[in-house]
């Protein structure tokens, strides 16, 4: 017949130390959660990346548009 690995005392106390780490564990529905989160922060993220890049677009092309005018008008 096989033996179980360890004493009565010792099996306890592993699973007393099981018990005690089980309710800071992650649920299905808190995954959930978490990945609802994270796309709604990536959406937000991409709103705000792309409102900038069109931002910084406008003042590039409203500071060399004159410039170039500018430029070209004193070319030869």
């Amino acid at each position: 017949m096989t033996t179980l690995e360890g004493s009565p005392q010792d099996i306890s106390s592993r699973l007393t130390a099981i018990e005690t780490i089980i309710p800071h564990l992650a649920t299905k529905a808190d995954v959930a959660d978490l990945r609802t989160d994270i796309e709604k922060t990536q959406s937000t993220l991409i709103k705000w990346f792309i409102g900038t890049w069109l931002a910084s677009m406008t003042i590039i092309a409203a500071i060399l548009g004159p410039l170039l005018v500018y430029i070209l008008s004193r070319l030869p």
